[in-house]
């Protein structure tokens, strides 16, 4: 590969520029072709290879990083934390082969690729530099901490807890961070220290194979596994090293705490190094609002008014002292300087920044942040520091942490030491665009010397700071923004777990009690469910900014009011009317007007989370029923479909400069719950893709693998369905897209029964002729069910169902669960899927439910017509009791008899005296059920 003589000049390593160019020719030839076509790519990869011979390495042992470089440049989106979660999201889709922390650090290794190129060529700051690594770290963790519950909750149930009206609740997680993490100031070879905290005590449910277990213990074993995803080295080394010692009590203490124990540890056991650390926290994953609850729990402890700075100085020097001793000695014995450690490094800026605030906070809240730059200039502002003082240790960090990225990238590693070979120096200072090493150890000195001077001023003046500190609070001190307008209030907002939310702040105190917000005419119903989207819907209309004032129009507290009131709608006074209005979804098409992704992804959530208000609240006010509910549900399902469909589609042509129409490519297809219609509350949406354009197989991939995305990745609003893609052809080990040849021949040939079972109810949701396609599969599926011998599609039908039944199995004096158990619904679904494929009938397109399809079959079978309709009935009946206990929180399908609130509001809903007369119908018709099953399977 030829590279240009201009580039070379303009890198600091040109040895290893070239080295790399011939190395890359000799492993890729097409991606140096490739290269020497576009030059300014050629010129980022150089850079690359010549600032950090780890990342060469990278680019030679899996050259389509390049290209991967070359889409990143042109795409023109954010790459903040939900947009990185979704590309995480897509790249472990197309690495489902690879251990889950081999995932992790691969992505986080490419990701470095983008972020350190944008460093070194100086198209951002240090701080946005830092705060791209983090954001980086935030994604990472969220998508460890969701998988490690996923599968925590897999083995021991979901962690509950009962708020102080006995209701249940879903018990939720933060990982806060700690340090250079906490404060969004991460280095390349950061560790990264984390405080597991849970907002309450209790138990798991218990569900499937396993006991209950305490939150606690949940909680520990989750941290455990999060750390593990993270933290332990696989093939590779890990994405990052995960530091838990920072937590309460220290090595002694829990991996994980509640909110209540970490309240109390940091209010009374915690020391001052402790609640120093608490300077640079914050939520990096999980649930902000407990972390919230503890910051503002503790903020008048850590930023104490009654500490004098003769104490905090003692204590900022004694924990200076122990962190960095021994390396201190080293380095003096060595003649070497630790750009983190040595005095006058990055820890004395830092250890300024935090006593200062530590002794001035108190008073004043504008100086509570955790970033150090920011926190320097605020400092100067309020006069704490002079702006000549402010100068030099802005400068200080921003060459200091220059020097420390340039130094780990070189090998990938923490490395904090100035290196004392003169090659290596000079090619540090031409790194740093300093002509030459003396150049650069003048600049370090210099440096160097202006941090040292300040740290001894500031901590050998103590009682002078003390007396300053007297002073400063007599003043007056205003948060900014300090001129308040008319109608403006400053406020912030919490909401605790039962759904009451405060609004606080002058000048309005303004509370708004969620337990009166809805009423039907004889009690009040309110659910967990219900609490949660009221919730949410207060946190996206008045969000916080972490302990600081924020402006409000009086407008818009009166809008959120009125939002969040749920009472009787008078408007729509018919049910046709009340249908009608719920089916209106024109809000969630408005997300198509907005102008970038991120802002269609936010709309389309908040607009669904909107009407799935107002459904939920149509259904707990008896103004629709079950049937019309489901139907609604399947409908808003389909819509949502339909604008993912087109968002995805047209990020797909900005990406990656996508040529086809929309109406020639992705094909999308439903089976389960979504195909026949029958929707409910939290149902996953079983998906399987086609594409009619076989030449553009790896672009439609890409664009169903947006379009995933659009539907189940999880933003700052929320997200909208759990998208499942595993029953497409050859299941997970299959391509995310199959041709629609392909998927023909697959039916033809391979499809096992149990597949067909499921195909059997195949509908088609979205793409050009769909329908058409869909059809067309769906003869192949008869016509292959009337080539297989009954007794082949019984013994095998039998099989699975007795493979699924397993999970439903009770353990202990556990009830059965009503759709796995034997009796279960799922008994329904195998008998009318049996029945339909034997006798190749098509589904009524006026109704595909499973209760509709055993009536049609009834009308059809004679021998077995009793024995379909009384199985309907009883189906009816266990799905209605689904349906509530979804309503009410949970899509666990076993009966709560531990949680006296949910059977009551069952009971209530579905017409039953007592809770014992519950149980006994819902064991009845599972006896009957299972019965009508035998008869319909024992049938010749």
């Amino acid at each position: 590969m030829k590279v240009p003589e201009h580039f070379l000049s303009q890198l600091p390593d040109a040895a290893s520029a070239l080295k790399f160019a011939s190395r890359l020719e000799e492993v890729s030839a097409s991606t140096a072709r490739r290269l020497q076509q576009n030059e300014s790519l050629m010129f980022e990869t150089l850079a690359l290879a010549s600032y950090s011979p780890w990342l060469a390495a990278s680019l030679i042992s899996d050259p389509s990083q390049i290209n991967w470089l070359g889409r990143t440049r042109e795409m023109k989106f954010e790459r903040n934390k939900e947009e990185l979660l979704e590309s995480l999201a897509r790249f472990t889709l197309t690495n489902s082969n690879l251990k889950p922390q081999l995932v992790l650090s691969r992505f986080k290794r490419r990701e470095y690729i983008r972020i350190f190129l944008d460093d070194v060529l100086g198209r951002q700051t240090i701080a946005e530099t830092t705060a791209a690594l983090s954001e980086l770290a935030d994604a990472i963790l969220e998508n460890a901490l969701r998988t490690a519950f996923e599968e925590t909750a897999k083995r021991f149930g979901n962690p509950q807890e009962f708020d102080q009206k006995g209701r249940i609740l879903r018990s939720e997680v933060c990982i806060v961070s700690i340090g250079k993490l906490g404060s969004k100031e991460l280095n390349y070879a950061s560790d990264i220290d984390l405080i597991f905290i849970y907002s309450a005590d209790g138990k798991t449910d218990s569900r499937g194979h396993s006991s209950s277990i305490t939150n606690r213990e949940f909680f520990i074993k989750l941290a455990e596994k999060t750390s593990e995803l993270v933290g332990k080295a696989s093939e590779e080394v890990p994405a990052y090293r995960v530091d838990l010692r920072l937590r309460p009590f220290g090595r002694i203490g829990a991996l994980a705490v509640s909110v209540d124990e970490a309240i109390r540890y940091y209010r009374d056991s915690a020391r001052i190094w402790e609640l120093q650390a608490l300077i640079r926290s914050r939520a990096s994953a999980g649930s902000s609002k407990l972390y919230r609850k503890v910051f503002e729990s503790i903020r008048n402890t850590i930023y104490s008014k009654n500490r004098s700075f003769e104490e905090i100085a003692d204590a900022v020097l004694t924990t200076k002292d122990l962190l960095g001793s021994r390396l201190r000695k080293r380095l003096q014995s060595e003649d070497s300087f630790d750009v983190k450690l040595s005095p006058g490094g990055i820890r004395d800026i830092e250890f300024i920044t935090q006593a200062l605030q530590l002794a001035f906070g108190g008073e004043d809240a504008w100086l509570r942040t955790g970033h150090t730059l920011i926190a320097l200039a605020r400092l100067s502002e309020r006069g704490l520091i002079s702006s000549h003082e402010h100068s030099k240790l802005s400068s200080a960090y921003a060459f200091l942490r220059k020097c420390e990225h340039l130094l780990q990238m070189e090998h990938g590693l923490q490395v904090h030491r100035i290196p004392k070979d003169d090659a290596a120096l000079e090619l540090l200072a031409r790194k740093l665009r300093l002509n030459s090493r003396k150049k650069f150890k003048e600049k370090l000195q210099e440096h160097c010397n202006n941090v040292r001077g300040i740290f001894d001023s500031t901590f050998k003046t103590a009682a002078e700071t003390s007396k300053k500190r007297t002073d400063y609070a007599k003043e007056e001190k205003t948060v900014k923004p300090s001129a308040e307008k008319e109608g403006t209030f400053y406020l912030k907002y919490s909401v605790n777990q039962t759904g009451r939310a405060r609004l606080l702040y002058k000048p309005v105190t303004k509370e708004i009690d969620s337990s009166q917000a809805i009423e039907s005419k004889n009690h009040s119903i309110i659910t967990p469910r219900l609490l949660e989207l009221l919730g949410n819907q207060l946190s996206e209309n008045l969000p916080e900014l972490q302990g600081f004032s924020t402006e409000y129009d009086l407008k818009e507290i009166q809008q959120t009011e009125k939002n969040i009131a749920i009472t009787e709608d008078t408007t729509a006074s018919s049910d046709n009317e009340i249908t009608k209005k719920l089916e209106d979804f024109n809000d969630l098409r408005n997300a198509l007007d907005t102008e970038t992704y991120t802002e269609r992804l936010a709309g389309l959530r908040a607009a669904w989370r909107q009407k799935m208000l107002e459904i939920i609240k149509a259904d707990l006010l008896e103004k629709i029923s079950f049937e019309q509910t489901r139907r609604i549900l399947s409908r808003l399902a389909n819509e949502s479909i339909r604008i993912a469909y087109e968002i995805s589609y047209q990020e797909t042509k900005k990406r990656f400069n996508y040529k086809a129409d929309n109406s020639n490519g992705l094909l999308v297809l439903a089976l389960g719950r979504f195909a026949s219609r029958g929707l409910d509350y939290d149902s996953d949406l079983d998906l399987v893709f086609m594409t009619d354009d076989e030449q553009s197989l790896e672009m439609t991939n890409r664009w169903a693998e947006i379009f995933v995305n659009v539907l189940s990745a999880v933003t700052r609003e929320g997200s909208l369905y759990r998208v499942d893609t595993r029953l497409r052809p050859y299941g997970q080990s299959g391509p995310l897209v199959v041709s629609v040849t392909g998927f023909q021949n697959y039916l033809k040939n391979e499809a096992a029964v149990w597949e067909l079972l499921a195909y059997v109810k195949l509908r088609g949701i979205a793409g050009k002729d769909i329908e058409s396609a869909a059809s067309s599969l769906k003869s192949i599926i008869h016509a292959k069910g009337k080539s297989l011998h009954r007794d082949e599609i019984r013994e095998k039908a039998l099989r699975i169902r007795a493979e699924l039944a397993a999970r439903g199995r009770p353990r202990g004096r556990d009830l059965p669960d009503f759709k796995y158990s034997e009796g279960g619904m799922l008994d329904c679904y195998f008998a009318a899927r049996y029945l339909q494929l034997l006798e190749g009938l098509e589904d009524d397109p006026k109704g595909t439910s499973t209760a509709e399809t055993l009536r049609l079959l009834a009308g059809r079978i004679t021998g077995l017509s009793q024995t379909l309709l009384s199985m309907e009935k009883e189906y009816l009946f266990l799905s209605r009791l689904d349906h509530e206990l979804r309503l009410y929180s949970s899509r666990n399908a076993r009966l709560p008899i531990g949680n006296q609130p949910a059977m009551r509001f069952l009971c209530g809903r579905l017409g039953f005296e007592s809770t014992d007369e519950l149980i006994a119908s819902t064991t009845l018709s599972q006896m009957k059920i299972r019965e009508y099953f035998n008869q319909i399977f024992s049938v010749k």
